[in-house]
Formats: structure tokens, sequence, C-alpha cells
């Protein structure tokens, strides 16, 4: 059983209301993760892995609708409060909240969707950082153990190292 933690809300998934999908709060983006627990209108309250806010609250434009399935997309943020489950289709939107007063203005919206972007973008890079000298290391090991085989075997008179000199003018 899923319900939604947004406060006057009583949005829950066994009612089987057409259409309502439930959302888990952001883990990596504390900034937007913030503003999702400012809008669900609760003092001194933090969320668990199991809390979720259903699609009432968000405007239409924050979904990706494939053939089954209703995506959330990054860094959106719910904006529309107000009783989602007694069917009125009136909300009021988060910045009349007085828990979250100016935090929703488009331009801090934008600002926190960049921001958002460049943290992601900056954790992969990062992760891509670490695989490259992980890579690297391994390289680096592998080439010394060939080398030391080598070595062994031209001590050993196994191959003999011939070096060639091109000369570029030769045809």
């Amino acid at each position: 059983m899923v319900h939604c933690c947004v406060s006057g809300c009583k949005s829950r998934s066994e009612r089987k209301t057409e259409n309502i999908t439930f959302h888990t709060f952001p883990k990596n983006d504390m900034a937007v993760r913030q503003l999702w627990i400012q809008a669900t209108g609760r003092q001194n309250w933090e969320p668990t892995k199991f809390t979720r806010i259903c699609s009432r609250h968000f405007e239409e434009n924050c979904f990706r609708k494939t053939q089954n399935m209703t995506y959330l997309n990054a860094y959106s943020v719910p904006t529309l409060y107000g009783p989602a489950s007694s069917g009125e289709t009136t909300s009021t939107n988060v910045d009349n909240l007085s828990t979250v007063p100016e935090l929703i203005t488009p331009r801090k919206k934008k600002l926190v969707k960049q921001l958002g972007r460049q943290t992601l973008l900056a954790q992969t890079r990062r992760r891509k950082l670490v695989a490259l000298r992980s890579k690297y290391r391994r390289l680096e090991k592998k080439n010394a153990e060939l080398s030391a085989i080598i070595e062994q075997l031209q001590a050993k008179r196994y191959i003999v190292t011939l070096y060639v000199h091109f000369n570029k003018n030769i045809i």
C-alpha cells in the first residue's frame, strides 16, 4: 500500500484511481529534495526511502509518457498543493504556501534544473575518471608483467630482440 505524503492528500494506491502515479524523493540532488520536502507542507519532517508523492502534485509538463509507463522528468518539483484526492481541479500553487515562500519562481526553477544537470554531469565525469584511472593502473601492471616475461625469455635466450632502423628515404 502506497500513499501520498503531502499534508491533506488522501491518494492511495489501493484505490485504483486512474492515471495516478507515486514518485520517490530525489536521492542525489539535495536542492531538489529539499524543495520536495517543503512542498509536502510538513514541519520538521524527513522522508524515508519508502515515502512517495502522488502525480497530482506535479504539473502536466513534468511527465514523460510512453505507451505503458509514465515517468517523472528529472529535476521536477511538486508545485501543486491541496486536497488532490478530492477530485477538485483547482489546486493551490506551492508558491502560496507559507512554508515555501518564494522558492519556486520560474528563474529559481530553471537554476535548480541547471544545477541538477551540472551535478549529474560532474558525477558522470567523476565516475568515468575513476574508471579510466583504474584501467590505466591495470594496463600499467599488465605492461610491467609482460616486460618481466620478455626479460626472462631474453635472459634464457629464447627470444632475440632485433633493432631495425627504418629510413624513410629508402624506397
